[in-house]
């Protein structure tokens, strides 16, 4: 039965939902480093404003087919792919290290936000105007946001013009990250990609990436096809879930700070006991989800419990980039995002194949088992073998011996441990 402009199937569907991380995934290490060369300023800038092009060509892409659809949303992807690795440089940059939780899972929050809005929002615009009309809001939105990004940002506290002396010390006293500085220090790439930190965090994001992205993405259609609710209704929920994830994500950032001041934990025990919290949390809601049937009440409140749980890795794995490599944080949120935001593409994918031509009850189950299941293996691997320790290759030596002192009190051990 003919519902929209367009008559595509699940798996079709999945193609145009994933195309935007197709390109998502082509600049992330390219936006760390250009952020750490030439300033995040400019690369999350015109990251979004290109974004933001592309989105109010959308419609116009639409109309001519599926191909020019997907092309123009794989470049919009590159423009967003730069935003994420970009970001921790510039937080790397202005982020004491004691409020680093709190502040990571603050910037977060404006993804949260955004989400919050839009859903609602968009069921409006395209039940009132014209779904084309959702994209030319977005989009113009996001060419204003550039004019006011470029006029009050700076990458650093010492470009800053207007700040005081006394806020710019203290910044500078408690970053703990010599990478400002006029030279910059070349990548050293042989560790990076060598590093166990890295892979183990890569993979840890990768998992729990896929869990979120099939939320993200898909929920909407699990709506549609199994609860058969109305799309305004089911946007209006869907907003219900992201309320709760923002509380939680600031609840366990707030918590992460408190404890490492308190040291209650040392940071590593913090990170892992926030994210399996996190994690193991959002698999119990999966697998419930799965056995509720389409009793509507009980199954939107799982749902919210699984994004509640989810915002807990704010205080988890959230941060932990800043954590392992100060110095280069871009670069390192860069080389792992490549990889975690392929999820963005197999989340999509793997769900139309699964109920590509039976989206019944006993195929959805089929998807909460499997985001279940690779859920356990990620939490698993982060409690063995992950660390939120700085790396020794990430640091400068004299700033490393320096910021091992400030650990180790942290942690309450002598200097010599």
């Amino acid at each position: 039965m003919e519902d929209g402009s367009f008559l595509w199937d699940e798996k079709e569907q999945g193609i145009v939902l994933g195309a935007e991380y197709y390109g998502f995934v082509t600049t992330q290490l390219l936006g760390g480093r250009l952020a750490e060369i030439i300033g995040a300023k400019w690369v999350i800038g015109m990251g979004v404003f290109g974004a933001s092009l592309l989105t109010l060509l959308e419609p116009s892409a639409a109309q001519l087919g599926i191909g020019p659809l997907v092309a123009a949303r794989v470049i919009e992807g590159m423009g967003k792919g730069v935003l994420v690795p970009a970001k921790f440089a510039l937080l790397a940059s202005w982020v004491p290290v004691h409020e680093r939780s709190v502040l990571v899972a603050i910037t977060g929050q404006g993804a949260m936000f955004g989400l919050l809005i839009a859903a609602p929002l968009t069921g409006a615009i395209c039940k009132n105007l014209s779904w084309e009309y959702a994209f030319y809001i977005y989009g113009s939105l996001g060419c204003l946001w550039f004019v006011f990004w470029m006029w009050y940002v700076h990458n650093s506290p010492e470009e800053h013009p207007y700040m005081s002396e006394e806020e710019r010390s203290y910044i500078l006293k408690y970053r703990q990250s010599g990478k400002r500085s006029s030279q910059k220090r070349p990548v050293p790439w042989k560790k990076v990609i060598t590093s166990r930190a890295v892979w183990i965090l890569t993979f840890t994001k990768f998992f729990a990436a896929f869990g979120f992205y099939t939320v993200l993405t898909e929920i909407p259609s699990y709506f549609k096809t199994v609860l058969h609710f109305d799309i305004q209704n089911s946007r209006l929920w869907t907003a219900t879930l992201y309320v709760a994830q923002s509380i939680t994500m600031a609840i366990s950032a707030i918590l992460a700070d408190y404890m490492r001041s308190r040291k209650c934990m040392n940071i590593t025990d913090i990170r892992k006991l926030l994210q399996s919290i996190a994690i193991l949390g959002s698999t119990l809601c999966f697998v419930a989800i799965a056995h509720v049937g389409c009793n509507y009440y009980t199954a939107i409140f799982v749902l919210i419990l699984e994004t509640s749980f989810y915002g807990f890795t704010s205080g988890g794995d959230g941060p932990m980039a800043a954590d392992i490599a100060p110095d280069f944080a871009g670069t390192v949120v860069g080389v792992m995002h490549t990889i975690i935001e392929t999820a963005g593409v197999l989340a999509p994918l793997a769900v139309g194949l699964l109920t590509q031509h039976n989206a019944s009850m006993q195929q959805w189950r089929k998807v909460f088992y499997l985001v279940g299941g690779i859920n356990v293996a990620g939490t698993l691997l982060f409690v063995l073998f992950s660390t939120a320790e700085p790396e020794p290759w990430a640091v400068e030596y004299k700033e490393y011996q320096e910021l091992k002192i400030v650990l180790s009190k942290e942690d309450g051990s002598s200097e010599e441990d």
